[in-house]
């Protein structure tokens, strides 16, 4: 699974530019600084969402995590973000990628700023 995510990472482009096109040319839209949200942990639970080793997908700054369902509790598998990836993701939680941004309920500008209740959800920089 590892081998897999980092050859999917890798795929995405060789700058943080490159990244965003690919994830708009897939249609992403997701929510900046939310770990479970923002436009590559959307992409990624796409992509594998026929594999049930998969459980949830979480983006930190410097690498994907990815749940897998055990009998007790579930394992976790940390893959490190090439540098065009961490690039993309500094970029995206500052909006620079409005292209990639989910329009929040009942908002249509997407130049607002974050919501309130985004504080509590923001993108931790270690994992849990």
């Amino acid at each position: 699974m590892a081998r897999d995510s980092t050859q999917l990472l890798s795929s995405l482009g060789s700058d943080a530019a490159a990244v965003a096109d690919s994830l708009e040319s897939a249609g992403v839209r997701g929510e900046p600084a939310d770990a479970r949200q923002c436009a590559l942990a959307v992409y990624f639970r796409a992509v594998m969402a026929g594999d049930p080793r998969v459980s949830g997908v979480r983006v930190f700054h410097d690498r994907l995590v990815i749940g897998s369902p055990g009998r007790l509790y579930t394992h976790r598998v940390g893959v490190p973000l090439p540098t065009s990836v961490r690039a993309f993701i500094g970029g995206f939680d500052a909006r620079h990628y409005p292209g990639l941004l989910r329009p929040a309920r009942g908002e249509s500008d997407r130049s607002s700023p974050p919501r309130s209740d985004q504080a509590e959800r923001s993108r931790p920089s270690v994992v849990p």
